[in-house]
């Protein structure tokens, strides 16, 4: 029987290894071997499990050899010939599969680990199937203790440090292999548009190539990765870390304006690269529109008016209701795969703000819901904003300040739970937006005895907030990331003109005129376009 060299692993073939210690009698010399004082015997049973498909695809076709290894500690104790290459007596046909005995002798009388190993041979290189140890208790004395030990069949080594980074029109995938590649045959990456969800196998790539382009993949849409290895046997390691990414379409900021000679607020859309073109009218009606918020893939607006939140269809120019119940429901953001809409209303009967999502039905004849709030506390939770990953909720509440014009910037989990506290300047901190990578958090603080306001940032893992220099104005000063992540467009000028500055500060640029009344803009976008390189932070979620 060849030796194989093996590789410490863990995972899901089960063997069952049962151990009856026969040990000698307290203050006496040793047990079966002679002078030898504070030893015993050990007779070891080892059984294969029952389930068939470990059975079928592992013992009779792979199996060559069994070892048996004992620790005192970490120390290996050594002088136990055999132990190493037990044989094995592969069954005939469908026969049952016998038990392997063998009875060890001079063991030391004390907790001794037993180590059961099984071993193989797959494509020309050894491998170790299962592994699994137990600590004994050993006592001298003549009642022998029986011991179990179940072992899992070992799945191969998971790989790590998976990236997705958006380039261009496709994303492209890498991982580090691990570092023992003997029973890693290749890599299966799976995609889902949502968080926290599996999705389907995209890919099979074969092991020493650890990188993928995803070129079947749509403009704003967030595609959420994980890498998974597989041996020989189509046996899956756990998942890599999680990673996600989107690419670009057409740049355009969208707006909430009423130009000379209009009587209400409507939806604008334009060029951000062109600020002396006349903006593009999208929406019409009588009633004022605000708080623009664009599909992941480009066919649905948002906004809310004083009866609540609709969804505008782009290509038939035409709106309906997503709330009812005459309440003032405002503040709609899309989750990154556009499934989802998280926003504030009023409960039913009144009382505070509070944070609602609804799941988004992508047709005409789809009825309006009435909100149905998360957890919330007496104060008020209003402008709610996804993470990057859509697993949790970033909003802005006076949780901590009932019934003050004094909101702090929070998050919490997409299902209410988990709520906690990020940034406090002290004044009014509004309208929270994720950027491009997913690791940081804008928002405005405005000073109402002063009527003005300030840029800051803050990491979403926490920490101080950060001031933006150069990023003040006068009155509301509604704020969005850029697409590429390193400037940020706010409003300014008594609620007329847009302008764009550094991340790190500096001197503003008009993005729009300052002839008419504007309010809250988005940028359309979900990651940056071009080569800007983003790998979107892990929000934890399905392995």
């Amino acid at each position: 029987m060849a030796r194989v060299r093996t590789l410490l692993l863990v995972g899901t073939l089960a063997l069952a290894v049962v151990a009856i210690l026969a040990l000698g009698c307290a203050g006496t010399t040793g047990s079966s071997a002679p002078g030898a004082a504070g030893t015993g015997t050990a007779v070891v049973s080892i059984t294969w499990p029952e389930r068939p498909e470990v059975v079928a695809e592992m013992i009779p076709a792979a199996t060559e050899s069994i070892a048996l290894r004992l620790y005192d500690g970490e120390t290996e104790i050594t002088g136990l010939p055999g132990m190493e290459s037990l044989p094995f007596n592969r069954p005939e046909g469908s026969d049952p599969l016998p038990p392997q005995t063998v009875t060890i002798r001079n063991v030391p009388a004390k907790e001794i680990r037993f180590v059961a190993e099984a071993h193989a041979q797959q494509d020309g290189q050894g491998s170790r199937l299962a592994v699994k140890d137990v600590a004994v208790a050993i006592e001298l004395g003549e009642t022998p203790t029986p011991v179990a030990i179940v072992l899992d069949k070992i799945p191969p080594p998971a790989p790590t440090g998976l990236t997705a980074t958006a380039e261009g029109t496709t994303i492209r995938l890498g991982w580090t292999e691990p570092a023992d590649l003997a029973r890693i045959r290749g890599y299966n990456v799976y995609r889902s548009e949502t968080c926290g969800v599996l999705g389907a196998l995209l890919v099979q790539v074969l092991r020493g190539s650890p990188s993928y382009v995803d070129a079947a993949v749509e403009p704003y849409t967030m595609y959420h990765y994980l890498v998974r290895s597989y041996d020989a046997d189509e046996w899956e390691s756990d998942g890599s870390n999680r990673a996600s990414a989107a690419i670009a379409g057409p740049t355009r900021i969208w707006f909430s304006a009423k130009p000379s000679g209009e009587a209400h607020y409507q939806i604008y859309r334009m060029d951000p690269d062109n600020p002396d073109a006349a903006p593009e009218q999208v929406t019409r009606g009588e009633d004022n529109k605000w708080h623009p918020a664009v599909s992941p893939n480009g066919k649905t607006l948002l906004y809310h008016d004083e009866s609540g939140i609709w969804a505008w269809d782009l290509a038939r120019s035409s709106s309906r209701p997503l709330t009812t119940g005459g309440l003032q429901a405002g503040g709609a953001a899309w989750s990154p795969n556009g499934s989802r809409i998280a926003y504030h209303s009023q409960a039913p009967g009144g009382g505070p703000f509070r944070i609602c999502v609804m799941d988004f039905i992508d047709s005409p004849n789809a009825p309006a819901v009435i909100p149905d709030p998360l957890p919330g506390t007496n104060g008020d939770d209003q402008y709610p904003c996804w993470t990057r990953g859509g697993c949790k909720l970033l909003f802005c509440s006076n949780r901590n300040h009932p019934g003050q014009l004094d909101y702090d910037i929070w998050t919490m989990d997409a299902d209410g739970s988990g709520a906690a506290l990020l940034a406090d300047t002290g004044h009014h901190d509004v309208a929270p937006e994720v950027s491009p990578d997913g690791a940081s958090v804008l928002f405005f603080t405005k000073d109402n005895g002063a009527n003005s306001f300030e840029l800051f940032t803050v990491a979403l893992a926490g920490g101080s907030p950060v001031e933006i220099p150069g990023a003040t104005g006068q009155n509301d000063g509604w704020c969005v990331w850029s697409p590429t992540g390193t400037e940020v467009a706010f409003l300014t000028n008594w609620r007329t003109q847009y302008k764009s500055v550094s991340v790190v500060g500096g001197t503003p640029q008009p993005l729009t005129d300052a002839s008419y009344p504007k309010w809250e803009l988005c940028w359309e976008w979900w990651c940056p376009s071009g080569s800007a390189d983003v790998t979107i932070r892990d929000e934890g979620g399905v392995q």
